[in-house]
């Protein structure tokens, strides 16, 4: 049987991108187990100074990734822990944390949202954290008793019986 839909060759390329990521990844691993960190990641991971609550969970996180046994990838799992170690140390500069930090919020459950937000800009999720913060401004105004969003206005407009 011979196959030739567009579908076969993603599934062939996706099948055969997972296979050499899986053997790449054994083979770090065995490096690893030999004791051999000299791959740059590792040795960018342990140029790190971490001390912020549960690094060493990232830490191990971040060693699967780099031997390709996460979704996540090193990369971004080392950018969050540096964003992490940051806001330990008590460097709030990063634009997105400016940026919560100058809301002035007051509703009920604000402070489950600011959570949800550390988590999008620690994830690195630009676009959620952006749309977390829009949400957030909007409930401010709703608490506050503005109505001019446009949605509010047609559900003002409505008239029930």
């Amino acid at each position: 049987m011979l196959f030739t839909s567009d579908f076969f060759s993603i599934d062939v390329h996706c099948r055969t991108f997972n296979f050499r990521r899986k053997i790449d990844g054994m083979k770090r691993t065995q490096r690893m187990h030999d004791g051999d960190r000299s791959h740059a990641d590792l040795v960018l991971l342990d140029s790190l100074t971490l001390n912020y609550v549960k690094w060493e969970d990232d830490w191990h996180e971040a060693e699967q990734a780099h031997k390709c046994l996460t979704f996540q990838s090193f990369d971004d799992k080392l950018q969050e822990i540096k964003l992490k170690q940051q806001i330990h140390d008590g460097d709030r500069s990063h634009p997105r944390l400016e940026e919560l930090d100058a809301l002035q919020l007051s509703y009920a459950g604000y402070e489950d949202d600011v959570i949800v937000a550390l988590d999008q800009h620690l994830s690195n999720r630009s676009f959620n954290f952006q749309q977390k913060i829009s949400g957030m401004k909007e409930k401010q105004k709703i608490y506050e008793g503005d109505r001019t969003h446009p949605n509010l206005k047609l559900l003002d407009a409505l008239t029930l019986t």
